[in-house]
């Protein structure tokens, strides 16, 4: 079976000739295995939300990937930019910076926010700027016919949410039904719907959802909350991308 073929096996609920394989790994890992591939050039995005996911394909296509990872980058006019002692800013206005093996949100751009107001005033990206997929387009053009392409649709409510607000915060005033919250988690809920409703146009064999909000102990959150704060919101992202698509994607959640 082509990787492709061995996916959409599996997700069709048939036995593949061996299990699918989808690894992702960090730049630093990436580094150290091109060196050891004798690979010089590799796909880097500029993704701050999906970046190990839709990068790296030279390298873990080699290894045996069947799934390609496409998403979301930041578009033309507003890339990541470096601002010097291991820090960057994205078109979102949050600031990381280089923890170990990852790099990490230390400065939030709506930390202070309290009111609904102050929610629609912030700049939310556009998911239809020029540039943003200009990557996933290529991408599918180069692996789609002989590998599975898996549509990245990270931090998709709730971890997009508490990015723009740390998560401390974000968790107490969610539990307290602060009103702007609601607000903030529904304009993460549009951009996603407007990436997942281009991706599913561009023809991806499947979606991913990732919102983590899980750890090795248990949820984050209750399950009572999830159900009513999370779970038609998701419903309605799953149904909104459905819509553009002739095949429907099958989604998952991380």
């Amino acid at each position: 079976m082509s990787p492709k073929e061995r996916v959409l096996t599996a997700l069709d609920h048939r036995e593949p000739d061996r299990v699918p394989v989808f690894n992702t790994i960090t730049p630093e890992l990436a580094e150290a295995l091109a060196e050891r591939l004798g690979i010089t050039r590799y796909t880097l995005a500029d993704s701050p939300l999906s970046q190990n996911r839709i990068s790296f394909h030279e390298l873990l296509t080699r290894c045996g990937n069947d799934v390609v990872g496409v998403g979301a980058c930041a578009p033309n006019n507003s890339p990541t930019r470096d601002i010097g002692n291991h820090a960057y800013t994205d078109e979102w206005h949050i600031t990381y910076k280089k923890v170990g093996c990852y790099t990490e949100q230390v400065e939030y751009p709506l930390a202070e926010a309290t009111t609904v107001e102050e929610i629609r005033a912030f700049p939310f990206p556009d998911p239809d700027a020029p540039g943003r997929f200009d990557l996933a387009e290529r991408d599918i053009a180069e692996y789609g016919e002989n590998y599975a392409v898996c549509g990245d649709l990270e931090c998709t409510i709730f971890e997009g949410s508490w990015h723009m607000i740390g998560m401390e915060k974000y968790l107490l005033d969610l539990t307290m039904e602060e009103n702007y919250i609601f607000e903030l988690m529904d304009q993460i809920q549009s951009y996603s719907i407007g990436v997942g409703k281009k991706l599913a146009g561009m023809g991806v064999d499947f979606i991913w959802l990732g919102d983590d909000m899980g750890t090795q102990r248990g949820m984050l959150i209750s399950p009572d909350m999830w159900r009513k704060y999370f779970k038609k919101r998701l419903q309605t992202v799953v149904s909104a991308r459905a819509i553009l698509s002739q095949h429907p994607a099958v989604f998952f959640g991380c």
